[in-house]
C-alpha cells in the first residue's frame, strides 16, 4: 500500500487501503492467529455486506469518481472507507465467531469468548457508530478575491 501525498492545497487525499478481498484475507490471516473458525469466504460476504450499509450512508471513493463498480471482492475500498468500516466489520466478525463458539457449546463443546448476545450487541452498537461517522464531510478549501 502507498499513502498518497497531499495536494497542492495541503489538503489530505485519501489512499487505497486495498480491495475488499484483500482487507478480508488480511482479517482471515489477524483472526486464524487468535484461533477464530472464521473462514476468508466468510469475512468476504460479511465485508461486502458491510461496505454495503456504509454505501447506504455516505458516498463511496468510486462513486464520487464517477465509476459504477460491483460490489464484490474486487471492490476498492480507501483508507478513510477503512476507519469507519474496520471496526464495524470487526464488530460482525465476532458475532460470526460467537454464533459458532454457542453452536458448538451445545454439542458440549468449550465456551470461549463473548457470548452471541453481547456480540450482537457489540455489532448494532458498531452499526450506530459507523453510520455517524459516515456522514462526516470531507475538508475543504475556499479561495477569496484575487
Amino acid at each position: 500500500m502507498r499513502l498518497s501525498p497531499v495536494n497542492e492545497h495541503g489538503q489530505y487525499q485519501d489512499s487505497e487501503a486495498g480491495t475488499i478481498a484483500s482487507l478480508s484475507d488480511q482479517l482471515f490471516n489477524e483472526y486464524g492467529l487468535s484461533g477464530y473458525s472464521l473462514t476468508p469466504d466468510d469475512i468476504q460476504t460479511a465485508l461486502i455486506a458491510d461496505f454495503k450499509l456504509y454505501a447506504g450512508w455516505a458516498t463511496t471513493s468510486t462513486q464520487a469518481k464517477g465509476l459504477t463498480t460491483t460490489l464484490d471482492g474486487t471492490q476498492s475500498v480507501e483508507l478513510g472507507e477503512w476507519a469507519v468500516i474496520e471496526p464495524l466489520i470487526r464488530a460482525h466478525c465476532e458475532m460470526i465467531q460467537a454464533q459458532r463458539v454457542e453452536a458448538t457449546a451445545s454439542l458440549g463443546g468449550e465456551r470461549f469468548g463473548l457470548s452471541m448476545s453481547e456480540a450482537s450487541q457489540k455489532y448494532s452498537d458498531a452499526k450506530l457508530e459507523a453510520e455517524k461517522n459516515a456522514f462526516v464531510e470531507e475538508p475543504f478549501f475556499m479561495t477569496f478575491g484575487n
